[in-house]
Protein backbone atom coordinates (compact mmCIF):
# COMPACT_ATOMS: atom_id res chain seq x y z
CA UNK A 1 0.00 0.00 0.00
CA UNK A 2 2.79 2.22 0.95
CA UNK A 3 4.59 1.74 -3.02
CA UNK A 4 0.66 2.56 -4.30
CA UNK A 5 0.45 6.49 -2.48
CA UNK A 6 4.41 6.76 -3.46
CA UNK A 7 5.79 7.14 -0.15
CA UNK A 8 8.63 8.86 -0.11
CA UNK A 9 9.85 9.85 3.11
CA UNK A 10 13.30 10.62 3.35
CA UNK A 11 15.72 8.76 5.89
CA UNK A 12 15.62 10.11 9.65
CA UNK A 13 12.92 10.16 11.94
CA UNK A 14 9.45 9.90 11.30
CA UNK A 15 6.00 9.96 12.69
CA UNK A 16 2.64 8.86 11.39
CA UNK A 17 -0.97 10.22 12.20
CA UNK A 18 -4.06 8.71 12.22
CA UNK A 19 -7.33 11.60 11.20
CA UNK A 20 -10.18 10.29 12.23
CA UNK A 21 -12.70 12.32 10.63
CA UNK A 22 -16.95 12.88 11.97
CA UNK A 23 -17.62 12.13 8.16
CA UNK A 24 -17.18 9.85 5.65
CA UNK A 25 -15.25 11.02 2.36
CA UNK A 26 -12.10 12.17 1.37
CA UNK A 27 -9.94 14.67 3.86
CA UNK A 28 -9.88 18.29 2.80
CA UNK A 29 -7.14 19.89 4.87
CA UNK A 30 -4.66 22.25 3.98
CA UNK A 31 -1.39 20.55 5.82
CA UNK A 32 0.13 23.45 7.89
CA UNK A 33 3.28 24.93 6.87
CA UNK A 34 5.48 25.09 9.50
CA UNK A 35 5.43 22.76 12.60
CA UNK A 36 7.60 19.69 13.05
CA UNK A 37 6.59 17.56 9.98
CA UNK A 38 7.86 17.80 6.68
CA UNK A 39 7.68 15.35 3.02
CA UNK A 40 4.14 14.78 4.34
CA UNK A 41 2.16 12.32 2.36
CA UNK A 42 -1.56 11.50 2.95
CA UNK A 43 -2.59 7.90 2.72
CA UNK A 44 -6.45 7.31 2.89
CA UNK A 45 -6.72 4.36 4.94
CA UNK A 46 -10.77 3.64 5.34
CA UNK A 47 -14.36 6.15 4.44
CA UNK A 48 -12.77 8.06 7.37
CA UNK A 49 -9.38 7.23 8.22
CA UNK A 50 -6.43 9.55 6.45
CA UNK A 51 -3.48 8.69 7.54
CA UNK A 52 -0.59 11.29 7.49
CA UNK A 53 3.35 10.26 6.85
CA UNK A 54 6.06 12.66 7.52
CA UNK A 55 9.55 13.11 8.33
CA UNK A 56 10.55 15.63 11.54
CA UNK A 57 12.52 18.68 10.42
CA UNK A 58 16.27 18.42 10.82
CA UNK A 59 18.50 20.20 12.64
CA UNK A 60 16.25 20.30 15.90
CA UNK A 61 18.32 19.64 19.10
CA UNK A 62 15.04 19.35 21.47
CA UNK A 63 14.54 16.78 23.26
CA UNK A 64 12.42 13.57 22.67
CA UNK A 65 9.00 14.65 25.05
CA UNK A 66 9.45 18.49 23.37
CA UNK A 67 9.13 17.11 19.80
CA UNK A 68 6.12 15.34 20.90
CA UNK A 69 5.01 18.57 22.08
CA UNK A 70 5.93 20.02 18.25
CA UNK A 71 3.58 16.92 17.42
CA UNK A 72 0.82 18.31 19.58
CA UNK A 73 0.74 21.43 18.54
CA UNK A 74 0.49 20.55 14.68
CA UNK A 75 -2.23 18.19 15.31
CA UNK A 76 -4.49 21.27 16.70
CA UNK A 77 -3.77 22.96 13.97
CA UNK A 78 -5.56 20.41 11.78
CA UNK A 79 -7.73 20.13 14.12
CA UNK A 80 -8.92 24.00 13.57
CA UNK A 81 -10.22 22.91 10.09
CA UNK A 82 -12.02 20.03 10.70
CA UNK A 83 -13.85 18.37 13.27
CA UNK A 84 -11.85 15.00 13.95
CA UNK A 85 -9.89 12.68 16.40
CA UNK A 86 -6.27 12.42 15.87
CA UNK A 87 -4.10 9.39 16.46
CA UNK A 88 -0.11 9.90 16.55
CA UNK A 89 2.17 7.65 16.44
CA UNK A 90 5.40 7.26 18.42
CA UNK A 91 8.44 8.50 16.99
CA UNK A 92 11.01 6.35 14.74
CA UNK A 93 13.95 6.70 12.80
CA UNK A 94 14.10 3.11 10.78
CA UNK A 95 12.10 3.35 7.42
CA UNK A 96 11.38 -0.56 7.76
CA UNK A 97 8.49 0.36 10.70
CA UNK A 98 6.65 2.46 8.48
CA UNK A 99 4.14 -0.08 9.22
CA UNK A 100 4.21 -0.21 12.71
CA UNK A 101 3.93 3.67 13.11
CA UNK A 102 0.65 3.47 10.78
CA UNK A 103 -0.81 0.84 12.84
CA UNK A 104 0.39 2.73 16.17
CA UNK A 105 -1.47 5.81 14.57
CA UNK A 106 -4.77 3.90 14.02
CA UNK A 107 -5.07 1.93 16.94
CA UNK A 108 -4.44 5.49 19.30
CA UNK A 109 -7.12 7.46 17.53
CA UNK A 110 -9.47 4.61 18.14
CA UNK A 111 -9.23 5.38 21.94
CA UNK A 112 -11.27 7.71 21.41
CA UNK A 113 -14.18 5.16 21.35
CA UNK A 114 -13.65 5.16 25.15
CA UNK A 115 -12.29 8.75 25.95
CA UNK A 116 -14.99 10.78 23.87
CA UNK A 117 -14.10 14.03 25.26
CA UNK A 118 -10.57 13.98 24.13
CA UNK A 119 -9.39 14.69 20.43
CA UNK A 120 -5.29 13.81 20.35
CA UNK A 121 -3.97 10.54 21.16
CA UNK A 122 0.06 10.41 21.37
CA UNK A 123 1.33 8.81 24.23
CA UNK A 124 -1.21 6.21 25.91
CA UNK A 125 -0.53 2.83 25.40
CA UNK A 126 -3.23 0.98 23.42
CA UNK A 127 -5.15 -2.40 24.53
CA UNK A 128 -5.81 -6.15 23.08
CA UNK A 129 -6.98 -6.41 19.79
CA UNK A 130 -9.65 -8.18 21.36
CA UNK A 131 -11.08 -10.28 24.54
CA UNK A 132 -9.09 -13.20 24.63
CA UNK A 133 -11.93 -14.64 26.78
CA UNK A 134 -14.91 -13.44 24.32
CA UNK A 135 -16.02 -16.91 22.79
CA UNK A 136 -16.05 -17.78 26.61
CA UNK A 137 -18.28 -15.22 27.19
CA UNK A 138 -20.52 -16.02 24.91
CA UNK A 139 -20.79 -19.62 26.13
CA UNK A 140 -20.94 -19.44 29.53
CA UNK A 141 -23.75 -16.11 29.07
CA UNK A 142 -25.66 -18.36 26.69
CA UNK A 143 -25.49 -21.28 29.29
CA UNK A 144 -27.27 -19.79 31.76
CA UNK A 145 -29.80 -18.39 29.84
CA UNK A 146 -30.69 -21.78 28.37
CA UNK A 147 -30.93 -22.74 31.91
CA UNK A 148 -33.11 -20.01 33.20
CA UNK A 149 -30.70 -18.37 35.55
CA UNK A 150 -30.75 -15.22 34.05
CA UNK A 151 -29.40 -12.95 37.34
CA UNK A 152 -26.23 -14.81 36.52
CA UNK A 153 -26.16 -14.78 32.88
CA UNK A 154 -26.52 -10.34 33.91
CA UNK A 155 -23.71 -11.06 35.80
CA UNK A 156 -21.58 -12.73 33.10
CA UNK A 157 -22.46 -10.11 30.88
CA UNK A 158 -21.74 -7.30 33.72
CA UNK A 159 -18.46 -9.51 33.86
CA UNK A 160 -17.89 -9.06 29.78
CA UNK A 161 -18.19 -5.22 29.62
CA UNK A 162 -15.94 -4.12 32.67
CA UNK A 163 -13.17 -5.89 30.74
CA UNK A 164 -14.04 -4.09 27.28
CA UNK A 165 -13.62 -1.08 29.38
CA UNK A 166 -10.48 -2.29 31.44
CA UNK A 167 -9.06 -3.75 28.40
CA UNK A 168 -9.79 -0.99 25.76
CA UNK A 169 -10.39 -3.13 22.36
CA UNK A 170 -8.79 -1.56 18.78
CA UNK A 171 -11.17 -3.75 17.06
CA UNK A 172 -14.44 -2.03 18.08
CA UNK A 173 -16.46 -3.31 15.04
CA UNK A 174 -15.70 -6.96 17.03
CA UNK A 175 -16.51 -5.33 20.47
CA UNK A 176 -20.17 -4.28 18.56
CA UNK A 177 -20.41 -7.66 17.38
CA UNK A 178 -19.87 -9.26 20.34
CA UNK A 179 -22.65 -6.85 22.47
CA UNK A 180 -25.02 -7.68 19.70
CA UNK A 181 -24.45 -11.44 20.24
CA UNK A 182 -25.46 -11.11 23.93
CA UNK A 183 -28.74 -9.50 22.93
CA UNK A 184 -29.36 -11.55 19.63
CA UNK A 185 -28.92 -15.13 22.20
CA UNK A 186 -31.18 -12.87 25.42
CA UNK A 187 -34.23 -12.60 22.68
CA UNK A 188 -34.02 -15.80 21.37
CA UNK A 189 -33.70 -17.54 24.28
CA UNK A 190 -36.53 -15.64 26.18
CA UNK A 191 -39.04 -14.59 23.07
CA UNK A 192 -41.04 -16.83 20.44
CA UNK A 193 -42.36 -13.91 18.11
CA UNK A 194 -39.91 -14.15 15.62
CA UNK A 195 -40.69 -11.43 13.43
CA UNK A 196 -41.46 -9.29 16.14
CA UNK A 197 -37.92 -10.26 17.94
CA UNK A 198 -36.24 -9.80 14.62
CA UNK A 199 -37.46 -6.38 14.08
CA UNK A 200 -36.32 -5.24 17.82
CA UNK A 201 -33.06 -6.64 17.16
CA UNK A 202 -32.96 -4.96 14.41
CA UNK A 203 -33.32 -1.41 15.93
CA UNK A 204 -31.27 -2.37 18.23
CA UNK A 205 -28.19 -3.63 16.06
CA UNK A 206 -28.68 -0.16 13.80
CA UNK A 207 -27.73 1.91 17.22
CA UNK A 208 -25.10 -0.46 18.27
CA UNK A 209 -23.61 0.18 14.71
CA UNK A 210 -23.87 3.92 14.68
CA UNK A 211 -22.07 3.91 18.68
CA UNK A 212 -19.77 6.58 18.79
CA UNK A 213 -18.34 5.54 22.29
CA UNK A 214 -18.51 2.62 24.97
CA UNK A 215 -21.18 4.52 26.86
CA UNK A 216 -23.51 4.84 24.05
CA UNK A 217 -22.82 0.80 23.19
CA UNK A 218 -23.40 0.34 27.19
CA UNK A 219 -26.74 2.43 26.80
CA UNK A 220 -27.88 0.28 24.13
CA UNK A 221 -27.18 -3.71 25.93
CA UNK A 222 -28.63 -2.15 29.35
CA UNK A 223 -32.04 -1.16 26.80
CA UNK A 224 -32.32 -3.88 25.12
CA UNK A 225 -32.13 -5.71 28.39
CA UNK A 226 -34.80 -3.73 29.79
CA UNK A 227 -36.63 -4.11 27.10
CA UNK A 228 -36.59 -7.73 27.50
CA UNK A 229 -38.14 -7.85 30.78
CA UNK A 230 -36.26 -10.83 32.48
CA UNK A 231 -34.74 -8.79 35.33
CA UNK A 232 -35.36 -10.06 38.55
CA UNK A 233 -36.98 -13.72 37.02
CA UNK A 234 -35.63 -16.45 38.78
CA UNK A 235 -37.14 -20.22 39.56
CA UNK A 236 -36.51 -19.72 43.14
CA UNK A 237 -40.17 -18.85 43.77
CA UNK A 238 -41.87 -21.24 41.56
CA UNK A 239 -45.51 -22.71 42.37
CA UNK A 240 -45.75 -26.10 42.98
CA UNK A 241 -48.04 -26.40 39.22
CA UNK A 242 -44.98 -24.75 37.59
CA UNK A 243 -42.46 -27.05 39.78
CA UNK A 244 -44.22 -30.15 38.30
CA UNK A 245 -45.30 -29.06 35.24
CA UNK A 246 -41.18 -28.09 34.39
CA UNK A 247 -40.23 -31.92 36.05
CA UNK A 248 -42.54 -33.41 33.47
CA UNK A 249 -41.01 -31.13 30.28
CA UNK A 250 -37.46 -32.65 31.52
CA UNK A 251 -38.94 -35.95 31.33
CA UNK A 252 -40.76 -35.63 27.77
CA UNK A 253 -38.74 -32.92 26.24
CA UNK A 254 -37.19 -35.47 23.68
CA UNK A 255 -40.99 -36.38 22.12
CA UNK A 256 -43.97 -34.58 20.41
CA UNK A 257 -44.56 -32.56 23.82
CA UNK A 258 -47.13 -29.46 23.52
CA UNK A 259 -48.89 -27.28 26.28
CA UNK A 260 -51.88 -29.44 26.56
CA UNK A 261 -49.99 -32.51 27.58
CA UNK A 262 -48.57 -30.84 30.36
CA UNK A 263 -51.66 -28.86 31.31
CA UNK A 264 -53.32 -32.40 31.44
CA UNK A 265 -50.47 -33.79 33.48
CA UNK A 266 -50.77 -30.90 35.88
CA UNK A 267 -54.32 -30.77 36.36
CA UNK A 268 -54.66 -27.20 34.58
CA UNK A 269 -56.31 -25.55 31.57
CA UNK A 270 -53.86 -25.17 28.71
CA UNK A 271 -54.93 -21.64 28.75
CA UNK A 272 -54.45 -20.73 32.35
CA UNK A 273 -50.84 -22.70 32.44
CA UNK A 274 -49.83 -20.99 29.95
CA UNK A 275 -50.54 -17.81 31.23
CA UNK A 276 -49.01 -18.49 34.92
CA UNK A 277 -45.88 -20.55 33.35
CA UNK A 278 -45.17 -17.08 31.78
CA UNK A 279 -45.50 -15.18 34.19
CA UNK A 280 -43.04 -16.87 37.02
CA UNK A 281 -40.88 -18.36 34.57
CA UNK A 282 -40.49 -15.41 32.39
CA UNK A 283 -41.17 -16.93 29.18
CA UNK A 284 -43.57 -18.72 27.11
CA UNK A 285 -44.07 -22.41 27.48
CA UNK A 286 -42.58 -23.41 24.38
CA UNK A 287 -39.66 -20.88 24.77
CA UNK A 288 -38.82 -22.76 27.62
CA UNK A 289 -39.18 -26.16 25.76
CA UNK A 290 -36.80 -25.21 23.16
CA UNK A 291 -34.07 -23.79 25.67
CA UNK A 292 -34.98 -27.46 27.45
CA UNK A 293 -33.75 -29.53 24.38
CA UNK A 294 -30.74 -27.23 23.68
CA UNK A 295 -29.76 -27.51 27.34
CA UNK A 296 -29.76 -31.36 26.98
CA UNK A 297 -27.92 -30.83 23.98
CA UNK A 298 -25.25 -28.89 25.23
CA UNK A 299 -24.67 -31.43 27.70
CA UNK A 300 -24.76 -33.95 25.02
CA UNK A 301 -22.03 -32.10 23.17
CA UNK A 302 -19.79 -31.86 25.81
CA UNK A 303 -19.65 -35.31 27.67
CA UNK A 304 -20.37 -38.06 25.08
CA UNK A 305 -19.31 -39.15 21.58
CA UNK A 306 -22.53 -38.92 19.93
CA UNK A 307 -22.61 -37.63 16.65
CA UNK A 308 -24.01 -33.98 16.10
CA UNK A 309 -27.13 -35.76 14.21
CA UNK A 310 -27.60 -38.34 17.12
CA UNK A 311 -27.38 -35.51 19.17
CA UNK A 312 -30.24 -33.84 17.56
CA UNK A 313 -32.29 -36.64 17.21
CA UNK A 314 -31.70 -37.29 20.85
CA UNK A 315 -33.12 -33.77 22.48
CA UNK A 316 -35.91 -34.04 19.50
CA UNK A 317 -34.62 -32.34 16.72
CA UNK A 318 -35.23 -34.28 13.07
CA UNK A 319 -33.77 -31.58 10.97
CA UNK A 320 -29.75 -31.25 11.65
CA UNK A 321 -29.89 -28.26 9.45
CA UNK A 322 -32.47 -26.71 11.97
CA UNK A 323 -30.60 -28.08 14.95
CA UNK A 324 -27.13 -26.74 13.84
CA UNK A 325 -28.73 -23.02 12.75
CA UNK A 326 -30.99 -22.86 16.51
CA UNK A 327 -27.66 -23.77 18.16
CA UNK A 328 -25.75 -21.25 16.55
CA UNK A 329 -28.02 -18.29 16.94
CA UNK A 330 -27.50 -19.38 20.40
CA UNK A 331 -24.22 -19.71 21.17
CA UNK A 332 -22.51 -18.16 18.18
CA UNK A 333 -21.59 -21.82 17.20
CA UNK A 334 -22.35 -24.21 15.11
CA UNK A 335 -22.53 -28.01 17.22
CA UNK A 336 -19.73 -29.35 15.36
CA UNK A 337 -17.27 -26.89 15.89
CA UNK A 338 -18.74 -26.41 19.81
CA UNK A 339 -18.50 -30.58 20.01
CA UNK A 340 -14.65 -29.98 18.39
CA UNK A 341 -13.56 -27.21 20.89
CA UNK A 342 -14.77 -29.03 24.10
CA UNK A 343 -12.99 -31.98 22.60
CA UNK A 344 -9.56 -29.84 22.23
CA UNK A 345 -9.97 -27.97 25.72
CA UNK A 346 -10.11 -31.46 27.58
CA UNK A 347 -6.92 -32.47 25.72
Amino acid sequence: MLQEYDVTLEKGEFAALDIMTEQEGPLRIELPGEGPLEHVIKVPLELNHTILLGNLRRGSSASGLRRMEDLHSYCRLILRQVPCRIGCSDIYDDLGRLGDAMRQAHDRVKLCFYHPRERIFSVQPTGRYRLPGGEKYKIRFSKELVNQNYSRAEEIRDEMMAEARTEEVTDIEYLKKLYSFFLTSLYHMTKDDVDKVEEQLSSLNREMAAAMSLDELDAVMEQGFEQCGIHGVGNEAYSAPIRNAVRYMEEQFAGSLALPDVAAHVGLSPEYLSRLFKEETGVKFVVYLNNLKLKHALHLLETTNLKVYEVAEQVGYSNLSYFSTVFKKNFGQNPFDYKNNCKNSVG
